[in-house]
C-alpha cells in the first residue's frame, strides 16, 4: 500500500508519533537509568510491580477507550454539551471509586508483599497511589483523544514522561531506590492529570446537555474491560509469573530482556491512538472504516518489522545499549520478545478496530487464548526461554484468528446517538 504523507491520518499520526516518541524516549531513559542505578533484584521488583499496576489498571484503560468512543460520537454529531456533562459526571463518580479502590488495595497489601517476596510494604502503597491517579486520568486523556486534539494529547504525554524521568532520577539518586522510582512515577502522573484538564477548559464552557444514554455507555464498557484485561494480561502476566516462579536474579534478567520487546510494542502504539477515534467517528456517520485498518496494519508491520530485525540481528548490541552490560543470558530472550511483541502489536491494532465498530464476536476467542497462555506458563516454566516460546505461539495464533474475523461493518440506524 502506498503511503501518502498528505493524508490527514498520516499527518496526525506523525504528530502524535513524534510526541509519543519523545515521551517514550523519556520512558526508555527512565528504564535505562533504573537498569543501571538499581541492582538486577531491585529492577526486577520495580518491573514486576509496574506489570501488576498495568494489569489492575485495566478498568481505567477501558474507561479511556469508552470515553474516547463516546466523545468521538458526540463530536461527530456536534453535541458538545453532552461531552461536558459526560466528563464532569465521570470525574465525580471516578473520584469516589478511586478512594474506595485504594482502601481495598491497602487492605490487601500484605498478600501482595508475600506474593512478590518483598521486604517492605512501602512500594505497594505507592503503587496504590499511582492507581488512584490512573483511575481519574482517562477523563482528560479520553476527552482529548475523542476530540482528535492529538497535539494537546501528545503534550500531556511529553510533560508527564519528562517529569517521570527527572523526578525518578532525583529520588533514586537520593537513595530511595525502588520507592524513589515509584514516587517519580506517581508525582509525574498527577501533574500530567492536571495539565490534561487544563487543556480541555474550552469544553467546560458549553452548557451541559444531560440527555445521555448511560446504559449504552455502560454496555460498551464491560466488553471493553474484558478486551483490555486480556490484552494487558497477554503482555504482562509473564513478568508477574516469572517473578513468582523464578529466582530474583533470573526475573531481573528476564525484565532486562523484556525492554527490547517493549520497544517493539511501543513503536506502533500511536497508530491505534489515531485510528480508534477516527474509525469511531466514521462509523457513527455510517462511512467506510476498513481503509483505516489497512493503513494501520501496514504502518504497524513496517515499524515493528524494522525494530525486530535490528533486535534479531544484533541482540547483544541492543542488550548492551539498554543495560550497559553484556548479559549473555538475555540475548536469546530478546529475539523471542521481538517476535512475540510484533504479533501482539498487530493483534492490538485489529482489536481496537473491532472496538471502534462495535464488533465483539472475537471476545470469546480472546478470553480463551489468554487463559490458555496463563495455564501454559504455569505448567511449563522449566526455563525462561520456554515461557517466551509460549508467548510467541500464542501471539501468532491470536493474530491469525483475528485477521480472519475482520469484516467491514456499517452502523445500524438504531445504534446512532
Amino acid at each position: 500500500m502506498r503511503i501518502n504523507f498528505k493524508d490527514d491520518f498520516i499527518k496526525e499520526g506523525i504528530i502524535i508519533f513524534l510526541a509519543t516518541s519523545v515521551s517514550g524516549f523519556f520512558g526508555l531513559l527512565f528504564q535505562l537509568y533504573m537498569i543501571r542505578a538499581l541492582s538486577p533484584v531491585d529492577y526486577g521488583v520495580l518491573n514486576s510491580l509496574l506489570a501488576m499496576l498495568a494489569v489492575i489498571s485495566i478498568p481505567t484503560a477501558a474507561l479511556q477507550t469508552v470515553i474516547t468512543k463516546s466523545v468521538s460520537t458526540f463530536h461527530a454529531h456536534k453535541q458538545l454539551g453532552k461531552i461536558k456533562f459526560l466528563l464532569l459526571n465521570s470525574l465525580k463518580k471516578l473520584t469516589l471509586f478511586s478512594i474506595t479502590a485504594f482502601c481495598i488495595f491497602a487492605l490487601s497489601s500484605k498478600h501482595i508483599v508475600s506474593f512478590f517476596r518483598l521486604s517492605t510494604v512501602t512500594p505497594v502503597f505507592i503503587v496504590g497511589i499511582i492507581m488512584v491517579i490512573s483511575v481519574i486520568s482517562p477523563i482528560p486523556q479520553g476527552g482529548l483523544q475523542g476530540l482528535q486534539k492529538f497535539t494537546r494529547l501528545g503534550l500531556t504525554s511529553v510533560v508527564s514522561g519528562g517529569l517521570k524521568l527527572i523526578l525518578g532520577i532525583i529520588f533514586v539518586w537520593m537513595g530511595f531506590r525502588v520507592n524513589g522510582a515509584l514516587n517519580g512515577f506517581a508525582l509525574s502522573s498527577f501533574l500530567g492529570l492536571i495539565l490534561g484538564f487544563f487543556l480541555l477548559k474550552k469544553v467546560f464552557k458549553y452548557p451541559r446537555d444531560k440527555d445521555i444514554d448511560f446504559a449504552k455507555i455502560y454496555n460498551y464498557f464491560w466488553p471493553t474491560v474484558l478486551i483490555l484485561l486480556c490484552t494487558s494480561a497477554l503482555t504482562n502476566m509473564d513478568i508477574i509469573l516469572v517473578k513468582h516462579f523464578f529466582k530474583p536474579i533470573e526475573a531481573g534478567y528476564y525484565s532486562i530482556a523484556q525492554m527490547s520487546g517493549k520497544i517493539v510494542l511501543f513503536l506502533p502504539g500511536v497508530i491505534g491512538i489515531v485510528m480508534f477515534p477516527k474509525s469511531s467517528n466514521l462509523f457513527a456517520k455510517n462511512e467506510d472504516t476498513l481503509h483505516l485498518l489497512k493503513k494501520s496494519l501496514v504502518l504497524t508491520a513496517l515499524l515493528c518489522g524494522i525494530a525486530s530485525l535490528v533486535i534479531i540481528l544484533f541482540p547483544s548490541l541492543v542488550i548492551k545499549i539498554l543495560s550497559g552490560k553484556d548479559y549473555l543470558i538475555c540475548i536469546p530472550l530478546a529475539r523471542l520478545f521481538a517476535i512475540s511483541m510484533t504479533f501482539f502489536a498487530l493483534l492490538f491494532v485489529i482489536l481496537y478496530y473491532h472496538l471502534s465498530i462495535h464488533n465483539f464476536r472475537f471476545i470469546p476467542y480472546l478470553i480463551f487464548f489468554t487463559i490458555l497462555q496463563f495455564i501454559s506458563i504455569n505448567l511449563f516454566h522449566q526455563s525462561l526461554r520456554q515461557v517466551l516460546y509460549i508467548l510467541c505461539i500464542n501471539s501468532i495464533l491470536l493474530f491469525a484468528l483475528n485477521l480472519y474475523l475482520i469484516k467491514p461493518r456499517i452502523q445500524p440506524q438504531n445504534e446512532k446517538s
